[in-house]
């Protein structure tokens, strides 16, 4: 994805809050590898500024029928122990009003 886009994805979802200046680029795990399910997901909280508002904590509890599944990649660095944490399928889209689903 190109930075440009996604420094409007981000202004987007955060009503109109400015992006970062300096927007970058960021490793994520490699789901190729194999991803070992934790079980479904059924909440999820993060801490963010949005429009004009200070930092603030949301929470999205999903719907039954909605759950994604929370998975880790099997392989970590170097090959030992677990990955990153990865969000798989589910049936929720992510909109300007927030999460749905």
């Amino acid at each position: 994805m190109r930075l440009h886009t996604a420094r409007e994805i981000y202004e987007l979802l955060h009503w109109g809050a400015q992006a970062p200046r300096k927007f970058t680029r960021w490793d994520a795990p490699d789901p190729r590898t194999g991803v070992v399910e934790l079980g479904a997901l059924v909440a999820i909280e993060y801490a963010t500024a949005k429009g004009s508002r200070d930092e603030d904590v949301y929470r999205h509890e999903f719907r039954v029928g909605c759950l994604p599944l929370l998975g880790v990649v099997k392989d970590g660095p170097m090959g030992r122990g677990a990955g990153g944490l990865v969000i798989v399928g589910g049936g929720y889209r992510v909109r300007e009003e927030g999460i749905d689903g």
